[in-house]
């Protein structure tokens, strides 16, 4: 008798129950000798990270599974048939996971104690660093923004986001971050000082992110705080632009500029730029309607800056703060309002009329290219009798 674990949806486990079967593809299975060994636990982090993701541990199951050795000897196909009385024992992501669907599921069923749980930290990393990769990708082509993306992920550095996200997830605040990069810093930080809730406000913010990536507890009393401070006490609603315009020509902030900026990286614009959009997406509703794409033009004026800023936010926030805007500037083929023709039937008039398949001569090599070849070969194999009705395993 063979032994396998191999992931399923829950869902599908409850059709799974209900019809008595289920194939399960070959790469979604380990053999494995009934021992949970580390060279176990790592195969099935390398499967997890090819399934689709997950936002709760309850939606997936593991199963030990068994087969027999008459059935493994002639196994061709890609898919395996397993039967409800192959399953051995089911096996939660968590222990949370394990209480809800014990909550959900038949109550003869019993769920194994969750021996996996120890796995679930670095499928969720793998799965949290991919949204965030999507989220830039995601936002860059929705703000239109030229160039490419990974341009400004290097220049920030993948690493750096990386850890001021972790920081954010372990709830440290930005004074807990010992010798961190400034990016560590700037991602981390949230506002605990009294300053201006004004634009202003996010210079003095930014002001005291740099503080802290030099290690000191803040920056009032610095020389970029007076001057901060005699621009709000005469002009508290000035615009963003003029603030940025007054730090690049006065000799108060010399220092400040230089210490923040490398090339065409100017950490003194970036800082309040990301941190004035993030608070304001983290206020929308619609996210239409967030001062990002209501000022877009403007934004883009701002060029490296601004690109840097999108990074970041698209880091921040996640594919799943902008993947429906996303998904419309894509225009995809199967919405309704979709502006891209339509497939059009090039069946002829007396296959339709028996309602059978185009025979392979009939497929026009023209529509695939120089995988036409594949394609035919593909239409036999789909077309040819199968062999048998229960595939075996080997």
């Amino acid at each position: 008798m063979k032994n396998y674990l191999g992931i399923i949806f829950r869902n599908q486990f409850a059709l799974f129950y209900k019809y008595g079967y289920i194939f399960i593809p070959k790469p979604h299975l380990i053999q494995f000798n009934k021992n949970i060994t580390p060279k176990i636990k790592r195969s099935l982090i390398k499967i997890f990270k090819k399934l689709t993701p997950f936002e709760y541990e309850e939606e997936y199951l593991i199963l030990h599974l068994t087969k027999n050795e008459q059935e493994g000897k002639n196994l061709k196909n890609s898919l395996i048939r397993f039967l409800l009385q192959d399953v051995v024992a089911i096996y939660p992501l968590s222990q949370r996971a394990k209480t809800v669907i014990e909550s959900r599921i038949n109550p003869k069923i019993r769920i194994e104690s969750p021996i996996f749980e120890e796995i679930l930290p670095k499928i969720e990393y793998h799965i949290e660093t991919t949204q965030m990769e999507h989220g830039i990708e995601a936002l860059w082509h929705s703000c239109q923004v030229e160039g490419k993306a990974s341009t400004y992920i290097d220049n920030i550095g993948w690493e750096n986001i990386l850890k001021g996200m972790e920081h954010r997830k372990k709830g440290n605040k930005a004074t807990d971050i010992q010798r961190g990069s400034y990016w560590e810093y700037l991602i981390t930080y949230e506002r605990y000082s009294y300053f201006p809730n004004t634009t202003l406000g996010y210079f003095y913010d930014a002001g005291q992110v740099f503080s802290y990536s030099k290690g000191l507890p803040g920056f009032e009393g610095s020389s970029l705080h007076a001057f901060l401070e005699e621009i709000n006490n005469h002009e508290p609603g000035i615009k963003f632009t003029e603030v940025v315009k007054r730090i690049e020509s006065d000799d108060r902030t010399v220092s400040y500029i230089n210490q923040t900026s490398t090339g065409a990286t100017k950490n003194y614009i970036i800082a309040p730029l990301f941190l004035m959009l993030r608070d304001d997406i983290r206020k929308c509703n619609d996210i239409n309607q967030a001062k990002l794409f209501k000022n877009l033009g403007y934004l883009k004026t701002f060029e490296d800056s601004f690109k840097h800023t999108v990074v970041l936010l698209g880091a921040f926030f996640g594919f799943s703060k902008f993947y429906d805007l996303y998904y419309d500037k894509l225009n995809l083929r199967f919405y309704k309002e979709c502006q891209q023709p339509k497939f059009v039937n090039t069946q002829p008039p007396e296959a339709k009329k028996k309602n059978e398949p185009l025979p392979p001569s009939s497929i026009n090599p023209d529509l695939f290219g120089n995988n036409y070849p594949d394609i035919h070969q593909q239409y036999e194999e789909l077309t040819a009798p199968d062999p048998t009705d229960e595939p075996s395993i080997h």
